[in-house]
């Protein structure tokens, strides 16, 4: 499970933003936000321009470390800083043992340093491709020969990370840290509805065909769950395909005529088709987007009950959501203009109960000074 996650110098963020998971409070309320004293139903609220999308790129990062992917798109270091060193921090949570992860990336998002300790030791140190420091009998590692290592990361544009190194040449027992931050790494999934709602025009084929005659009637129950009642089937073509339609009198295409708060439900279900049992984390970037308030609400606690063992981290502007009837103060965190992230309970000096309207505080400005 992850603890905590920190990155410095990484696009709109200058300096160190850090994202708490294991900051819980003395609440007895909405028990599923919270699993083994982590938050696991995370809700973030933020103005436009805070970085709340950033910071899903920046948290999955740890993806290419282990697959060898750099991040596409736009410079990463911020624009602003002097520096092109970009520095990661995970901290993870394995039954009583705390795995700690840190990684410095330049602005080619070639690998600079590692570090990575247990329980606030740090067995492995390495810089420049050089080991500085090495535990391999806390690693699992006793006999591998890391001179090979060394060598092969002279040139900084051939170096890849020691700990993905260690993966790949190394049979590692099942309880091995690495494995378990890798198998973590690899089991984050980021979706942003909103970039995936596109007009019916634009919505290329098999977009239109993907949903089989099983799958309609799946998502109908789905759509219905979310109070949008409605008859789905599936009709083949002329040409022989399958293609949705709302069963009228006379059937109609569904991409043709739903709303895009159909649609953006109809995308998060196809997404959630690839939420296994190896997920780890999902980041839903304005995961209720185009969603009125209440189906924004049936769509959260949807997920609190489907997905109970999963991180979830909701971004949202919905301040209907701001509600101690569907989460807790220290499941809602404020991302601020500034950079910083602070759970609810730690934004006013209120002690927030569970009374208190959450969304009427937050619409008078009790929290205005952590935004």
């Amino acid at each position: 499970m992850l603890s905590y996650f920190s990155v410095n110098n990484y696009k709109n963020f200058p300096d160190t933003l850090t994202m708490r998971f294991d900051d819980i409070g003395k609440y007895h309320f909405n028990s599923e936000c919270i699993t083994q004293g982590h938050v696991t139903k995370m809700l973030v609220y933020g103005c436009n321009g805070t970085g709340k999308t950033n910071l899903g790129y920046a948290l999955k990062n740890i993806q290419g470390i282990f697959n060898g992917q750099k991040e596409a798109g736009a410079r990463l270091p911020n624009a602003d800083s002097s520096s092109d060193l970009i520095t990661f921090s995970y901290g993870f949570r394995f039954e009583d043992t705390l795995v700690e992860y840190e990684y410095v990336l330049d602005g080619d998002q070639n690998i600079v340093s590692e570090d990575f300790s247990l329980n606030g030791d740090c067995i492995c140190r390495v810089s420049q491709g050089k080991i500085l420091q090495m535990d391999k009998e806390r690693l699992g590692i006793p006999t591998l020969n890391l001179e090979m290592y060394e060598a092969g990361s002279v040139d900084a544009a051939d170096r890849i990370p020691l700990i993905r190194w260690i993966a790949v040449n190394s049979s590692l027992p099942s309880a091995s840290p690495i494995l378990q931050v890798k198998k973590f790494a690899e089991g984050i999934k980021y979706i942003k509805i909103s970039d995936r709602v596109l007009p019916y025009d634009s919505l290329n084929e098999k977009s239109a065909q993907r949903i089989g005659k099983l799958d309609a009637q799946k998502l109908q129950e789905f759509l219905s769950l979310m109070g949008f009642d409605c008859e789905l089937g599936a009709h083949e073509e002329p040409d022989g395909k399958m293609q949705l339609y709302f069963e009228y009198a006379t059937p109609i295409k569904f991409y043709q005529t739903a709303s895009s708060g159909v649609r953006s439900l109809t995308e998060l279900f196809w997404c959630l088709k690839d939420i296994t049992e190896n997920t780890s984390l999902l980041y839903l970037d304005e995961f209720d987007a185009y969603l009125h308030f209440e189906m924004s609400e049936l769509l959260f606690g949807y997920m609190k009950e489907n997905y109970p063992d999963i991180q979830i981290v909701f971004t949202t502007h919905n301040t209907e959501l701001f509600s101690n009837k569907l989460s807790r103060p220290d499941a809602i965190q404020i991302l601020s203009r500034n950079h910083r992230m602070t759970p609810l309970y730690k934004a006013t000096e209120r002690e927030l109960r569970e009374g208190h309207n959450l969304e009427k505080m937050y619409r008078s400005g009790e929290f205005q000074k952590y935004e």
